[in-house]
């Protein structure tokens, strides 16, 4: 009887040692949640701060497409010209570029196996309104081919006839071709070469010109250095979603961006206000385009919020 006893209190000694073990376990593990817990308002804290500073360095755009024109590629490429192109373009640093792809005398299929193989992206495709008007089912097919986002227009239209006739005929052309690139998923942007054209006998009908682009999903783009009146942007009721960017040059074309009197920090934030998605780089120089086209990106990159 006495071994009996003995073996129920070691027993019981066991069993509360048990409990002692398991009550220390849980509360270690409850401080250490409490520790846990109260880190989390100072990591908050810090998080903060950094996301406070951080748009001073964050850059102006993400990305800055390269306007693939006449000065890098015409007719005479080869396949095998055209995908050394395409490679060097990327080793610059750019991500996308917009095709004006008649100037290209190869498929959109053998087109888009390049921009892959070089890890490019194609943004748009640069087509003439009457060609677009001609035949806008293949200009579609080639921009869905080539996983465009955009078809970028514009026609012959001169100063001398932006009245309000010739204006109005332009808005019901763009809305016909307007209407299937709307319906494709597509975004059609018109490029407008100036804006310094409007004036008070035409701005009405730049803004039914405007109200068509912005009830089909779409904007205008503008031209190198002609960004008119910024106060025009507001008042045409669409927004401005593409700016080709040329710097101040002479008759033999522009240098590259950053090399003249133009104030790209403050232009490029004012077209952000008014809508500007795709800042592109359009060089002039055919000699020397792809290295001005590299120093133009250096220049634009270092642009910030």
């Amino acid at each position: 009887m006495l071994l009996s006893m003995k073996k129920n209190q070691l027993s019981l000694a066991l069993l509360v040692a048990l409990v002692s073990l398991l009550l220390s376990c849980y509360g270690g593990g409850q401080s250490t949640k409490l520790s846990s817990s109260s880190a989390l308002p100072a990591l908050a804290s810090s998080s903060q701060g950094a996301l406070q500073s951080e748009p001073d360095t964050l850059p102006l755009f993400d990305s800055y497409p390269l306007a693939l024109s006449s000065v890098l590629a015409d007719s005479s490429l080869t396949e095998e010209s055209f995908s050394k192109l395409l490679k060097e373009i990327r080793s610059l640093g750019y991500k996308q570029i917009l095709l004006d792809i008649p100037l290209v005398s190869i498929s959109s299929e053998k087109i888009a196996l390049a921009l892959n193989q070089a890890q490019l992206n194609c943004l748009g495709i640069k087509v003439e309104l009457g060609m677009l008007h001609q035949n806008s089912t293949h200009w579609i097919q080639t921009a869905q081919t080539l996983k465009a986002q955009i078809i970028l227009t514009s026609s012959d239209l001169g100063a001398e006839n932006t009245n309000s006739a010739s204006l109005d005929s332009l808005s019901k052309l763009i809305e016909a071709v307007g209407t299937d690139i709307k319906q494709a998923g597509l975004t059609l942007v018109y490029l407008q070469n100036s804006l310094n054209v409007i004036n008070t006998e035409n701005e009405k009908a730049f803004q039914v010109l405007g109200k068509v682009l912005h009830s089909l999903s779409g904007g205008l783009a503008l031209h190198g250095q002609n960004y008119g009146d910024p106060k025009f942007y507001s008042s045409l009721g669409c927004p401005v979603l593409l700016a080709l960017l040329k710097e101040q040059g002479n008759r033999g074309g522009s240098p590259a961006i950053g090399l003249g009197g133009i104030p790209w920090g403050r232009t490029l934030r004012e077209l952000k206000e008014f809508g500007l998605k795709w800042p592109v780089v359009a060089q002039d120089f055919k000699s020397n385009a792809l290295q001005d086209a590299q120093s133009s990106l250096q220049s634009l990159t270092h642009l910030k919020k």
